[in-house]
């Protein structure tokens, strides 16, 4: 298990499998089973002939699960509390934990940096 290194980033794609979840989340099939049946009281992980299938947004609230287990150091109570309280809000749609790759962060900063530079010398020149 990876601990403090970033996970792989999520495809975009409508539906994964048990595998590929446990690609994603960086865990064992059995803990992607616990945690569906702790963390989640309604139809999840969709099954086809015996096999699981989640949605994105599901491999999402997985991840999100992970993070706050594993990176957070939270205890399952402490997730349920976080769960519960948020679970009217959007919390679960956002993409607070989505994690990039090293190169994906560095073309991110780039970005933002030539996007700072452009604004500071449209700044100057309305000074």
């Amino acid at each position: 298990m990876r601990t403090k290194e970033l996970l792989p980033a999520v495809p975009i794609k409508k539906i994964f499998d048990i595998n590929e979840v446990v690609d994603l989340c960086d865990v064992k099939p059995h803990i992607i089973r616990y945690w569906e049946r702790e963390f989640i009281r309604t139809k999840f992980g969709e099954r086809v002939k015996n096999r699981r299938y989640y949605k994105h947004s599901e491999v999402m609230l997985l991840r999100k699960i992970r993070y706050l287990l594993y990176e957070k150091g939270l205890t399952i109570n402490g997730v349920h509390s976080i769960l519960n309280n948020f679970k009217d809000l959007d919390f679960f749609n956002s993409n607070d934990f989505i994690n990039f790759k090293g190169n994906d962060l560095i073309k991110i900063r780039e970005k933002l940096q030539s996007t700072i530079n452009l604004f500071n010398k449209v700044l100057n020149r309305n000074c």
